[in-house]
């Protein structure tokens, strides 16, 4: 930088007044002062550069401030919550580092560095009512298969069906529950709902496929094998999940509808009737042959049916053997044996159950075999006192035949007349030709038929009280109570 003097104004030329031409000489201080170049000019910019800097110290403060609120905002951008329902997961620089975050508020690293992904983990339902049904729209599924267009033929395009074992074609609705078991497997490799429904829906139809060629359409259709066709179809479904990694779990498959293509349904119906009327006719009478044997004798139904049926086959092996046939020696039954365990069975002797109860017979057979005895003693009785009255008449006919016929001829006269239905009329044994003319007597008609309807009501009676009885040992459940 060049140096170069600068006048003061006392100096200058005209700076006091005239100029003497013979100036004084005299003594003083110098009047010369060395300035560096443009040191005059920064002097009168000061006040600008002071302004300038001023704003610029201002626009760097507000600027810091910013930058700080900024990063503050960026570090609590790492705060998360973890709502109840999900599995969160804490990733750093896109790897896993901790996993089965608890619910609540979760910090991270902010994104890029560090993020926490929430990944729900309650129950899901999907249904499909594409894949293996006639396109009718959400209106024609709610009205059900009869409402079903009356097509000859399907269009693959557009209707969709599942072929059977028996290659017959039938039609699906179906509903698929699952969860997100494995949130991690989850993110790693679906993280997509998309890709998710897209998955579930194929593994679903994958084991609906094949779970359905296992079986004819009867099977399919059969309302007792929807169980097991959904619950085949959910293995096959979770091997493929399981095998893609999804960190998905099915809970279930729903069979919602399923019915033939509908030209065949009117027939399809004519055959599942009859065969639903079938399984009613035998389930009744399995329940009525229960209540029967239950009736007749209790606990001990079983146990007396079986020694029934063993002696009946051991006399048919009898009757094979007597026609010279031959019976294997360990299947060799003996009746002998088996007749007197019944017997003794019938007579009240204990029987042990499988499970080690001791019961007795019991019910109706109790009250008949009572009944016979007492029905027998009754016979015997009768039988020994018409032969003391034979013996008796026998030697009263050696006697004197003629009394005894006559006594027996009045003895039978009296018990024809003493008949209600039997009307008498006397008619005199003179008096020449005797004409009548027979009526019935309408005090005798009332008579009989007052006698009639008594004798119907006590039978009526007599068979309420026979069915009251029976009904205690005829139960719903083959429970057995004795009658007090």
């Amino acid at each position: 930088m060049t140096r170069r003097p600068i006048l003061l104004d006392a100096d200058e030329q005209g700076g006091g007044g005239p100029v003497s031409p013979n100036p004084p000489q005299r003594t003083r201080r110098a009047s010369v002062v060395l300035r560096e170049e443009g040191q005059g000019v920064a002097g009168m910019m000061d006040p600008a550069n002071k302004s300038l800097a001023d704003a610029l110290r201002i626009t760097f403060g507000l600027l810091q401030i910013a930058m700080i609120v900024l990063f503050v905002l960026f570090a609590f951008s790492g705060l998360q919550t973890v709502r109840e329902g999900e599995a969160g997961l804490r990733l750093l620089f896109g790897q896993l580092e901790e996993e089965d975050i608890a619910p609540g508020m979760r910090f991270a690293l902010p994104a890029p560095v560090g993020e926490i992904v929430r990944v729900p983990t309650g129950g899901v339902e999907l249904e499909d009512a594409s894949a293996f049904y006639p396109f009718v729209g959400a209106e024609g599924r709610a009205r059900g298969p009869d409402a079903l267009p009356m097509l000859g033929s399907l269009r693959p395009d557009r209707d969709g069906s599942i072929l059977t074992g028996d290659q017959a074609l039938a039609h699906l609705i179906y509903k698929v529950q699952y969860r997100r078991t494995n949130p991690a497997l989850y993110a790693q490799n679906i993280l997509d709902t998309p890709t998710e429904v897209l998955l579930i829906q194929n593994a679903a139809r994958r084991g609906l496929v094949r779970a359905c060629a296992e079986l004819p359409i009867d099977a399919v259709l059969r309302e007792q094998q929807a169980g097991s066709i959904a619950g085949r179809a959910a293995e096959i479904a979770q091997q493929t999940l399981d095998e893609a990694r999804s960190g998905i779990t099915i809970e279930r498959i729903n069979l919602v509808e399923r019915t033939p293509p509908r030209f065949l349904l009117d027939s399809y119906n004519k055959v599942t009737n009859a065969t639903n009327q079938l399984n009613a006719a035998a389930e009744q009478a399995e329940t009525t042959a229960a209540q029967t044997l239950n009736a007749m004798a209790g606990r001990a139904a079983a146990t007396l049916t079986s020694l029934i049926d063993q002696y009946d086959l051991a006399m048919r092996q009898r009757e094979t053997i007597a026609s010279g046939g031959t019976v294997p020696a360990d299947e060799r039954l003996e009746a002998e044996p088996i007749l007197a365990r019944i017997n003794a069975i019938l007579e009240g002797e204990a029987i042990t159950l499988p499970s080690g109860e001791v019961v007795e017979i019991s019910g109706q057979a109790t009250s008949l075999l009572q009944e016979a005895g007492v029905t027998r003693s009754r016979l015997v009785n009768q039988r020994q006192a018409m032969l003391a009255m034979f013996q008796a008449k026998r030697a009263q006919y050696e006697e004197n035949p003629a009394f005894m016929l006559h006594n027996e001829w009045t003895d039978a006269l009296a018990t024809l007349t003493g008949r209600d239905f039997v009307q008498q009329y006397a008619v005199p044994m003179q008096g020449g030709p005797l004409q009548m003319l027979i009526n019935q007597d309408p005090q005798i008609i009332r008579e009989l038929d007052e006698a009639q309807k008594a004798r119907e009501a006590l039978q009526a009676a007599e068979d309420r009280l026979r069915t009251l009885l029976q009904g205690n040992f005829q139960t719903p459940t083959g429970a057995f109570s004795r009658p007090d």
